[in-house]
């Protein structure tokens, strides 16, 4: 199996590796369009904590951001996040068979 080691991945995999981001984008996914604001409020959070949040979910491609006068939207972008889908996929089926093989393996020893 070829490893993939994509920057892009990296940047997806340590933006998903905070909670508070990962609930941010849960959101995003379900209701496009939150302002920073909205969440500051949900984090009971600084705006300046909120925006670097923010700021690396956008850094790896995973939100998308509006600007409307002095008002930020942001919106999930599921496309990147299937990158790293793609990725966990490709390494549960090679560990999956792996541990197959490995099993019967074991199983034939004991015979």
């Amino acid at each position: 199996m070829a490893i993939k080691n994509e920057p892009s991945l990296n940047r997806i995999f340590q933006a998903l590796s905070h909670e508070t981001r990962r609930q941010m984008l849960a959101r995003l996914m379900i209701e496009p369009g939150v302002s920073a604001g909205a969440f500051a409020e949900q984090f009971d959070a600084a705006q300046p904590t909120v925006s670097r949040h923010l700021a690396q979910l956008e850094r790896a491609g995973l939100v998308t951001r509006r600007v409307e006068g002095r008002s930020h939207s942001f919106f999930a972008n599921a496309e990147e996040l299937s990158k790293a889908d793609s990725w966990l996929s490709d390494h549960r089926m090679f560990w999956s068979g792996s541990l197959k093989r490995l099993g019967e393996f074991l199983d034939e020893d004991d015979e």
